[in-house]
This record gives structure tokens, C-alpha cells and sequence, in this order.
């Protein structure tokens, strides 16, 4: 062993003073150079310098999950005939409170794989979810009691209401605040349940969105009820985008915004659609577009989760009068017709004349006032303030 020398004491060794000890011992080897009677170093020495602490368990829900399911794997393939019950911990809080439960009572109970994580508050519902599909009993989040787990609290009953939607067990997946490892054990000691014929097997991916669809499709296909429309409450992040197409003109506003891309155009024709395993129900779709034409709808639809991207509205492009060439929305240039029909543009003899140019591509548009001579925005009528300026 490299920078290490192994040392053995033994029973009835010379030195009376010697403990048994028949497990080898680690003692560091002296510096490169050094003799076995070299000096001590001077109190003037320069200090060695700490080096920093590196974290154990970085957190990456990649690596979690296959963690995850690497433990499970290793748990069924020894012949386990119960499930296991996974305790996701983490090192300073849930390392020494295990450790305390072995030194002072019975540890943890055979049937209980504690995995480590560099904070439990950074798990999302993705590795709750996944845990109960690859085969595991549940989970426990061991967590800190006085320490602000709001955000965890709210992913577990978001987990609940989807298990009770497709007729799961509750139960499964819980939070265990505590320093006492007399409480611990009484939340981890009871009787394990028998293993499941069949487990789950999908591919496990790397980032947080795909595992947490992934595990929650699977959850709805070995679903003891039915499986249908499952509502949940506003800020879940899964969900559905209901369109007024009535009012939506297909500005596309809303694709520019999607952090997503759940809401998508096509270069080819004025289309807007929507993959529903994509929508994070983030509302910078609904926010920002000038129609007002779109609704979110928090839900879980299992026939749409793995449905291609449905057609939400699509037109015909308008045809420009002068080319034929294709641009924009009849919608569109009607909404915008109607718009400009007061206005100071379309007065005077030839208002007509100029609100036409709204039917025209861009190339016509141009063409034509350099053609015609004419300036779009002149009427031929001299405005003038009012006397009393814009207050009224």
C-alpha cells in the first residue's frame, strides 16, 4: 500500500502494554528522505495546509437515479424475497444519526438501504417517483427538524395526489424530521413487504424532466385503478395549454417565450403546436401573449404524455395581392384591418387606397409607395392641437 505501512500487534507480544488487535493497523510512513531518528520540526515550521473538504455526494438526479437503481438491482439479484425501503440521507446531518443508531440500539433494519445525497432539499419528485417504480417499497427523506423543508414538503404531497389519482398506496414516500435516533428506528422498524412478481424496467434518463415523466408514465401503466385525467393543484409542473381559437391570431408570441419549447411554430405553415410532456406550466405563454387567448391546466392526460405534438390551431397563409407570395394569417390582417380603420391612416379619399397595402408582402408594401409616389402615413389634412392640449 503507497504511503502506508502495515502494522500488527498480537496477543502475548512482548510489549505488556499492546492490546490484541489481529486487524491490520494504518501507520503513515515517514516523509521521503527522512531517517527513523530524524528531528522533530521546528516550531518555526510553516504550518501544513488544510485542504479543503471536498462533498461526498455531488447531486446530479442522473447519477442519483442510477444509484437507485444499481442498490435495488443488487437487493433482487442476491434473492431478496421482501422489498426494500429506500432512506435517502445526507452526510452531516444523516450519516452521524445512523451511526448513532447502531452504536445505541439495533441500527437499521435489514430490509432499509440508505442512500446518500448531498441534500435531500435539492431532490425533486422525479426520485420519489422513480424509487416505488424500480421496485422499492417506498422512500423516507431523513431531514433536519427546525430546518425549512417547505419546498420539499409541497414536491411530496404534489407525489400523493398523483398516487392517489392512479390508485397507489399512500403512504409510500414520506419525510422524517428528527435528531433522535430512538425516533428514527421507530419509523424504519417494521415488517417488510413481500417482493412484486414483476418490477419495472425503463430507461433511466439523465435529466430531471425526462426521469420525472418516465417514472411518472410508469407509475400510470402498473396502476391498480384505471388511468385517467388526473387534476392536480396550480404550480405543479405538469400539465396541459388550453388555446381560444377564436382569439388566437398565431403571433407566435407565445413560442418565443417557452423556456421549454412546449409550444412550438412550423417554418412551413402558420401552425402552433404542443407537446404536453413538455410543459413545465411555467405561464410566460399566458402572461405575455396580447390575445389573452391561452389557459393552463395543471392535470396529468396519460394518453398525452407520450402523444406527438398535437396541432393546437393552424391556418392557411394569406397570399400577398400583388405577388402571390405567402405571408402571415387571414386572421391576422383582418385584426389589424379592424384596428386601423379609424385611424388617421386610413382618413381622407385614399384611406382605402393605403389600408390596402396591408394586404400586400413585404416587398409589395415597398414597391408600391415608391411606385405610387404616395407617403402611407399623409392624409393631405393639417392636424392641429387642441387648445387645451391631451388632458381631456
Amino acid at each position: 500500500m503507497a504511503g502506508f505501512a502495515i502494522r500488527r500487534s498480537f496477543a502475548g507480544h512482548p510489549n505488556p502494554s499492546a492490546k490484541a488487535d489481529h486487524a491490520p493497523r494504518l501507520k503513515p510512513d515517514p516523509p521521503v528522505g527522512a531517517g527513523h531518528n530524524h528531528a522533530p520540526a521546528s516550531a518555526s515550521a510553516t504550518p501544513p495546509v488544510p485542504r479543503a473538504r471536498r462533498p461526498t455526494h455531488c447531486f446530479q438526479v442522473g447519477t442519483l437515479a442510477a444509484r437507485l437503481r444499481a442498490a435495488l438491482r443488487a437487493w433482487f439479484d442476491a434473492g431478496a424475497t421482501t422489498t426494500p425501503l429506500i432512506l435517502l440521507r445526507d452526510e452531516d446531518h444523516g450519516a452521524p444519526l445512523i451511526d448513532a443508531c447502531a452504536r445505541f440500539g439495533r441500527g437499521l433494519p435489514a430490509h432499509v438501504i440508505p442512500l446518500a445525497a448531498n441534500a435531500i432539499s435539492q431532490v425533486g419528485s422525479e426520485i420519489p417517483a422513480a424509487a416505488p417504480a424500480l421496485g422499492a417499497a417506498g422512500l423516507r427523506l431523513l431531514g433536519r427538524p427546525r430546518h425549512d423543508l417547505t419546498g420539499l414538503t409541497a414536491t411530496l404531497d404534489l407525489l400523493a395526489t398523483i398516487r392517489a389519482g392512479t390508485g397507489h398506496p399512500q403512504g409510500a414516500v414520506a419525510l422524517i424530521e428528527t435528531d433522535d435516533p430512538n425516533t428514527l428506528k421507530a419509523a424504519l422498524w417494521h415488517k417488510p413487504r413481500p417482493a412484486r412478481p414483476a418490477r419495472s424496467g425503463f430507461l433511466l434518463p439523465s435529466d430531471k424532466r425526462g426521469l420525472l415523466v418516465a417514472a411518472t408514465a410508469e407509475m400510470i401503466r402498473t396502476a391498480p385503478a384505471p388511468a385517467r385525467t388526473i387534476p392536480l393543484p396550480q404550480g405543479a409542473p405538469l400539465g396541459a395549454v388550453v388555446l381560444d381559437t377564436e382569439a388566437c391570431t398565431l403571433c407566435m408570441v407565445c413560442t418565443g417565450v417557452c423556456p421549454t419549447g412546449a409550444l412550438m411554430d412550423n417554418p412551413g405553415a402558420p401552425m402552433l403546436r404542443f407537446p404536453e410532456d413538455a410543459c413545465v406550466q411555467c405561464g410566460l405563454c399566458a402572461a405575455t401573449r396580447p390575445e389573452t387567448a391561452i389557459t393552463l391546466v395543471p392535470q396529468i392526460d396519460p394518453p398525452a404524455l407520450h402523444a406527438p405534438k398535437r396541432i393546437l390551431k393552424e391556418e392557411p397563409p394569406f397570399a400577398c395581392t400583388g405577388c402571390g407570395k405567402p405571408f402571415g394569417t387571414l386572421s391576422g390582417i383582418c385584426r389589424i384591418w379592424a384596428k386601423l380603420t379609424d385611424h388617421l391612416m386610413s382618413s381622407g379619399p385614399d384611406g382605402k387606397h393605403r389600408l390596402g397595402l396591408l394586404t400586400k408582402c413585404e416587398d409589395g408594401r415597398v414597391e408600391a409607395v415608391v411606385n405610387e409616389g404616395f407617403d402611407p402615413h399623409d392624409s393631405g389634412v393639417r392636424h392641429t392641437h387642441p387648445e387645451d392640449g391631451y388632458r381631456n
